[in-house]
């Protein structure tokens, strides 16, 4: 058992572990769905909801803490929800019990998916060391490396300094027109830094349910793709052009037998999402604008939820553990 400061600080956590989860596991569950509803909205403002999705547990788990530990941390009254909202003995943490089991669990949860993060970073670090190494002297338009490989591929890597690369089998196989929408299209990822965005965004979503995580990152993939494309129009001026170029790149991947992913979070020009890219291209259909009322109501009404829930799962073990 411990006391004051230190027994504080674990119940904070404890806290904060058990709204994340309910989080968690309520857009598992529910929010997830409404994926196809983001395709309504520009590429951009698509990003952006995804990332309230992964980020919006946390937010939450720090509202849970601050609204449970007010009552008896400030002596603060609330009316009737005094009765609902509150963590008796904030400064009591017993170790032995579902508590510690708990913050261990997580520990482990945390470290793992840290580790693994990291250890992936430094791997692809590792890669683009060795890719620079075999990379031709020449440099294309805009910065554009070239590398000395029979494969077609085109991608943007790097999480800190991100470089473009584009490889000799891609180059000759592309017409000019087309080898100018490829440099344009990996220069929008370069200077947005979307592989540093692509590598955070998948840092929350790994503390989500394995499938949960993994759509949340192929519609954050897709929106990044598809942002680039677009920005890749203000130069070319033909989205018909762009279209074609990413049908002739899906071709080209299709004929190459000995074609491999790209290294993990960088931002390549694959066949993808073939047809979700070409639809968002030629689509002229007007988009909606960014629906910041209703993100404030499901926010407002996910804190709510999970701070009750948390209040109802804590007495409901302690209860369960006492008789």
């Amino acid at each position: 058992m411990t006391f004051d400061a230190f027994g504080l600080t674990l119940n904070v956590v404890t806290i904060g572990i058990i709204s994340l989860w309910i989080a968690m596991v309520f857009l598992s569950s529910v929010g997830l769905f409404c994926l196809n509803y983001f395709n309504a909205f520009s590429a951009v403002n698509r990003s952006r909801l995804l990332w309230v999705s992964v980020v919006l547990p946390w937010v939450t788990a720090v509202a849970s803490v601050l609204l449970l530990l007010a009552p008896e941390l400030f002596e603060l009254q609330i009316g009737s929800l005094s009765s609902l909202i509150h963590w008796h003995h904030a400064y009591v943490f017993h170790i032995f019990s579902w508590h510690g089991a708990l913050l261990l669990v997580f520990s482990a949860i945390f470290f793992v998916v840290s580790i693994t993060k990291l250890s992936r970073a430094i791997r692809n670090s590792l890669q683009l060391s060795q890719l620079d190494y075999f990379s031709v002297s020449e440099e294309l338009e805009d910065g554009t490396l070239l590398v000395g490989s029979d494969t077609p591929q085109a991608f943007t890597a790097g999480l800190l300094s991100p470089r473009s690369y584009i490889t000799q089998g891609l180059r000759n196989s592309l017409t000019v027109e087309s080898l100018a929408v490829i440099q344009r299209h990996e220069l929008a990822h370069k200077l947005r830094k979307d592989p540093l965005r692509k590598f955070l965004f998948s840092l929350f979503a790994s503390f989500f349910p394995k499938a949960s995580g993994t759509r949340l990152n192929e519609a954050f993939s897709l929106a990044l793709e598809q942002i680039a494309d677009q920005s890749t129009i203000s130069s070319v001026h033909d989205r018909t052009i762009v279209s074609k170029t990413i049908l002739q790149v899906a071709r080209l991947n299709n004929k190459d037998q000995n074609n491999t992913n790209i290294p993990l979070a960088n931002c390549g020009f694959t066949s993808n999402a073939l047809q979700s890219r070409v639809r968002y291209l030629l689509d002229d259909e007007p988009v909606k604008p960014f629906p910041i009322t209703i993100l404030m109501v499901s926010a407002l009404t996910m804190i709510s939820l999970c701070t009750l829930s948390v209040d109802f799962i804590h007495h409901s073990v302690e209860t369960l553990f006492s008789h």
